[in-house]
């Protein structure tokens, strides 16, 4: 199978582009991009490679224009090739006859750009005879590059020849759109990754924003994706000396921030959200020769100096040579995302901050309606000229009164207005479209702002989880450990089966992670937003970040992962199984009981607002000094809260206090079922409990 495949995959690369580079055109008419790459395989390859190239544009000119289209394009491809087979393989450098059919192109080609279609037969296939070599020539370097492996010091005819390819091939695809995926701006993902590994953070950055304004000029996507593609491009360029997925992640970061600021855009139809993945997750799999003349592997990295290098033994006792490949370049990512978050958090003032308007922005509106009402009046001499100053101070006193009274109307003309002014019925109009606009633009300004604060605090709350997890975690001997038992019971709302309560119960080397969320609502809905604060939890904790951290970046990740309001509570303990000491979290979750033999049921429930809903959310804390026999019992609200009941904690820890002594599980369907019998009528809460009791010490080692 892997033979097969090593024999298929060059003719089935060349048929596939050939089939997608021929059904774009150029100037509306002119379909030269199948041929020559059929002349460019051909110089490549010979006629094995033009053939498979031929039969792959043959059959992408059908699906454009028929059995016409495929004909025409299979004609000048042959013809193409004879041309190809008798001047032989082209130089890049030194050809004079390229540089004349490159400058005939372009003074042939240029009229057709401001003139729409290629005026008659004679004259298309005479501009596309020219264009079929001249694209050869800039794409045959790329193929002779990847087919040969040379050393690589000249790139520029292969950026530039990916470059040209890239554009050709989105806009083969513009057309194609299936169920929402739109793969023209899967494969300007792709492209623009490409770009970014072979040339680096500026050929990315410029692939990214000629795709992305062509689309737009096509008629395809929004111009925000030549900035969103731009931005993801530099990135990626700058993190692939760091490996591909390094790569991917901030390019999909990258591309993703400037659509934050227009979320209509991308939300309701999800396709490029889609797009974004899919490019990525092409890139994540493409083979690895063909990443493997990267820009970075051809220049050695810098040593600082004054330190000397070290040399990495490899297996055997062979050294390696410092400056080697494998040396990667050492970057603060803690410090990086602090510096993204300062740049993205919002300006703590604004220059027409407050409600009254400033004169920039009050003198802009002035203008504005200066040039919708008075420009074409017959007085505009006579106000404008000889009493401008006057007329604007007349006409920004207008607007300040509209802007207090809400609206104007022509009963509230008076003076100038009434006697002076030739259109008092089309100014009133102007004043209020210029007063609705700027109470929409500083709206506008607002929801930017917050989209901005919530992108900066999501950028700290990472930079602040990368600095824990890069600090050193110290060996743990085997020692004796508290033991314990679990018991958890769960009961979802009466006719449904998903409870909206997720919980979990992990030993983290010596520590116990127990943590209990309830989601917005009943139902699948709410289970799902619980099991996901649930699981980013987990990962975090298991990554050495503090808890504290992980909850305020669980919190802005809950924020930012849903348009419309979304929360979860989030009780979470950990128990140091060593001492006993633990540490008890809450934030929105309902009251929980701490339970000694001999003592009183002791409470913890600080009233606090749960994840998703504030930037910033306060986190309560308690310490406690466990020993063995101690019960502790998470709860949900369905537990604990009953509408019309200010007896409710009294009930739990009573129930509590009597059945010290049972099994934890035993002890926690008992809770439930007595809360089930509590609910009152039409209460449509989740009910769960887990109960954990700690035993005597076990011996526990680190694996």
């Amino acid at each position: 199978m892997e033979a097969f495949y090593e024999r298929a995959k060059v003719p089935g690369i060349l048929f596939l582009l050939g089939a997608v580079l021929a059904r774009a055109s150029l100037f509306g008419t002119l379909h030269p991009f199948g041929a020559a790459w059929t002349l460019a395989s051909f110089w490549k390859g010979g006629w094995p490679f033009a053939l498979w190239s031929l039969g792959g544009a043959t059959l992408g000119a059908f699906s454009r224009g028929g059995w016409a289209g495929g004909l025409e394009t299979a004609l000048l491809a042959l013809a193409a090739v004879l041309y190809g087979e008798a001047r032989g393989k082209p130089s890049w450098q030194g050809a004079p006859w390229f540089l004349a059919l490159l400058v005939t192109g372009t003074l042939v080609g240029l009229p057709f750009a401001f003139w729409g279609d290629v005026p008659g037969p004679w004259m298309q296939a005479a501009v596309q005879a020219l264009l079929i070599p001249l694209l050869a020539f800039l794409w045959y370097p790329a193929l002779a590059f990847y087919g040969d492996k040379p050393s690589g010091e000249d790139r520029l005819p292969v950026m530039v020849a990916l470059v040209v390819g890239a554009m050709v091939l989105v806009g083969g695809l513009g057309r194609a759109d299936a169920a929402g995926f739109q793969p023209a701006e899967g494969a300007a993902v792709t492209l623009t990754l490409l770009a970014a590994t072979l040339g680096g953070p500026l050929w990315g950055a410029s692939t990214g924003l000629l795709l992305g304004v062509g689309s737009y000029l096509f008629g395809q996507g929004s111009g925000l994706l030549g900035t969103a593609w731009a931005l993801g491009g530099l990135l990626a360029g700058l993190f692939v000396g760091w490996g591909r997925f390094p790569a991917a992640l901030a390019f999909f970061l990258g591309a993703l921030l400037p659509l934050l600021a227009a979320p209509a855009f991308w939300v309701p139809g999800g396709g490029i959200v889609l797009s974004l993945w899919a490019g990525t997750g092409l890139f994540l799999v493409l083979p690895p020769g063909l990443l493997a003349v990267g820009w970075w592997k051809r220049r050695p990295w810098p040593q600082p100096q004054g330190r000397a290098v070290a040399l990495r033994v490899l297996p055997g006792g062979r050294k390696e040579a410092p400056g080697s490949p494998s040396d990667k370049p050492s970057l603060d990512y803690p410090a990086f995302f602090r510096e993204m978050a300062a740049a993205f958090s919002p300006p703590l003032s604004s220059s027409d901050g407050g409600e009254e308007l400033s004169p920039p922005v009050l003198g802009g509106m002035v203008n504005h309606i200066r040039g919708e009402v008075c420009r074409h009046c017959p007085s505009h001499g006579a106000c404008w000229r000889s009493q401008g100053a006057q007329t604007a101070h007349l006409l920004q006193e207008l607007i300040l009164q509209a802007r207090r009274q809400g609206r104007l109307s022509r009963s509230h003309l008076k003076g100038f207005w009434v006697t002076g002014c030739l259109r008092p019925g089309e100014m009133v109009v102007a004043v209020n479209m210029a007063v609705e606009l700027q109470k929409m633009r500083r709206k506008l300004q607002g929801e930017l702002a917050f989209v901005r604060s919530l992108v900066a605090s999501h950028w700290q709350s990472l930079a602040r989880a990368l600095a824990e997890m890069e600090k050193p975690r110290p060996p743990v001997a085997a020692e004796h450990l508290l033991h314990y038992q679990v018991g958890v019971a769960r009961r979802a709302k009466p006719g449904r089966w998903v409870s909206g309560d997720s919980y979990l119960v992990k030993e983290m080397g010596p520590h116990l992670l127990v943590a209990l969320s309830d989601g917005m609502g009943v139902g699948e809905g709410a289970s799902r937003q619980s099991q996901k604060a649930v699981r980013l939890l987990e990962k975090l904790l298991d990554a050495g970040v503090e808890c504290e951290t992980a909850v305020q970046f669980l919190n802005t990740f809950l924020l930012l992962s849903s348009p419309d309001e979304s929360f979860a509570t989030l009780d979470l303990l950990l128990v140091d199984r060593r001492q006993g000491r633990a540490r008890w979290m809450k934030v929105g979750a309902a009251p929980g009981y701490w339970v000694r033999r001999g003592q009183p049921v002791a409470v913890f429930g600080p009233p606090a607002p749960p994840l998703g809903i504030l930037e910033e959310i306060p986190v309560e804390v308690r310490e406690l000094q466990l020993h063995p026999g101690d019960w502790v019992v998470l709860v949900s609200d369905g537990v604990w809260e009953r509408e019309g009941d200010d007896g409710a904690e009294d009930w739990v820890a009573g129930f509590l206090a009597t059945g010290h002594g049972r099994p934890p599980a035993y002890l926690a369907e008992g809770l439930v079922e007595a809360a089930a019998r509590r609910r009152p009528q039409g209460s449509d809460d989740d009910l769960t409990a887990l109960v954990v009791r700690l035993m005597p010490r076990r011996l526990w080692a680190q694996a």
